[in-house]
């Protein structure tokens, strides 16, 4: 596990299947049951996936927040998305899937990250724009061949690349450019790990390594997020990023004013009383798809929120 983790691994991961290559994941994220009686479901789940899917990485996890789940490695954000769809449409699960982040080494608390080597092949026209968003993206230019067509080069931090590099890379190319990647090497960083609180509790599985000059931005950006995708409390919540022990972006989530519809566990006011009765009923049925963190229920499209890049 990477320094960071909160979750304690207690099984190896699966086995490449025989014949079969494995194939190193490049992010990973947690998959947890919202109900913990559907761990065994889950983990049947993911042994019949991985039957027709050997690059699906998987290994059993314990979270303090979320219970018993499992670790699980992709190909990249769509792999992940789509195993996400697959476990709730065809597996009947609910589940809580964390953002996926790619794995940074950690060397005598110095932190490496992991780049990647990609080929963009473009119609002229657009290489100014491809080039202005590969340096948007922290990418180091590599070399350059116009013979028939333009062929960039360059090596991206993984990290940039699983955003919405390629999203935007099809855009400023109006959908013309192909990109190709592979892994290529590590290379030190000024990087520390962005913690998310929840009223000054850490919320590890919302947290993630973040190189320093994205920091601020990113930290704003997971707050905004996050307050948008949390429903409001019967007590105040508040939202921080904290970066090398310092609050860069905070957001705050105002209580419900005192519930006047619930008084020595009778329903009272003025209204058609089986109405309230079914709201009630319908808020408690809605509290099976929210994880407690501390104080504060998160819901489970939370989740899927801080997983998308692009809401």
């Amino acid at each position: 596990m990477e320094i960071g983790d909160t979750i304690v691994e207690y099984k190896k991961d699966t086995p490449a299947l025989p014949g079969y290559k494995k194939v190193k994941p490049m992010v990973y994220a947690s998959v947890f049951p919202t109900e913990t009686k559907d761990y065994m479901n889950l983990k049947k789940a993911f042994e019949k996936l991985y039957l027709n899917d050997s690059a699906l990485h998987f290994s059993a996890i314990y979270s303090s927040a979320l219970g018993a789940g499992f670790r699980v490695g992709f190909l990249g954000l769509l792999h992940a998305d789509v195993v996400r769809e697959r476990l709730e449409r065809e597996y009947e699960l609910s589940i809580v899937l964390t953002p996926p982040q790619v794995e940074y080494k950690i060397e005598n608390t110095e932190f490496y990250e992991p780049y990647a080597k990609i080929l963009i092949i473009t119609p002229e026209e657009y290489i100014g724009a491809v080039m202005k968003l590969c340096d948007d993206y922290r990418a180091t230019f590599v070399t350059m061949d116009n013979k028939n067509q333009i062929s960039l080069i360059y090596e991206i931090p993984m990290s940039e690349m699983i955003s919405d590099f390629f999203d935007n890379l099809k855009s400023v190319t109006s959908g013309y450019a192909s990109l190709d990647w592979e892994l290529s090497r590590y290379q030190h960083v000024k990087a520390a790990k962005l913690e998310l609180l929840l009223n000054m509790e850490p919320i590890e599985e919302f947290s993630e390594v973040v190189v320093e000059e994205r920091a601020q931005k990113r930290g704003a950006e997971l707050a905004k997020k996050l307050r948008s995708a949390i429903p409001r409390q019967q007590y105040e919540v508040r939202i921080q990023a904290r970066y090398r022990g310092k609050i860069i972006a905070s957001e705050r989530i105002s209580p419900f004013r005192k519930d006047v519809l619930i008084k020595s566990g009778k329903v009272i006011g003025a209204g058609d009383v089986g109405r309230k009765k079914k709201l009630l009923q319908k808020q408690k049925e809605g509290k099976k798809l929210m994880k407690s963190v501390g104080r504060v229920e998160i819901p489970k499209d939370a989740f899927v929120k801080m997983f998308k890049k692009n809401n």
